[in-house]
C-alpha cells in the first residue's frame, strides 16, 4: 500500500476539540501534520463531515482554530 500523506507527521499527544453545529466532542490526538490528525479512537462523525477544530499546541497560549473534514473512520 502506498503512502497517501504528503505532510510530515509529528508525534504529539494532545486533546483536540471537534464541533459540528452545536455538538462538541473531545478526542485524544496521537500525531499531527499540516494536513491532518490521527485519533486512536474513531470520531463520531461520518466521512465527509466538516468539523470545526480547536486545539492548543504545547508551549503556546493561543489556540489553533480551523475547519477540517473527516476523511477516514476505521471499522470498529
Amino acid at each position: 500500500m502506498s503512502e497517501r500523506r504528503t505532510e510530515t507527521r509529528h508525534r504529539l499527544v494532545i486533546t483536540i476539540e471537534l464541533a459540528v453545529e452545536r455538538a462538541v466532542s473531545l478526542h485524544a490526538c496521537e500525531n499531527l501534520s499540516a494536513g491532518g490528525a490521527f485519533f486512536r479512537h474513531a470520531v463520531p462523525y461520518k466521512v465527509g463531515t466538516v468539523v470545526e477544530v480547536r486545539f492548543t499546541l504545547p508551549g503556546e497560549d493561543e489556540p489553533v482554530h480551523c475547519q477540517g473534514e473527516v476523511v477516514n473512520v476505521p471499522d470498529p
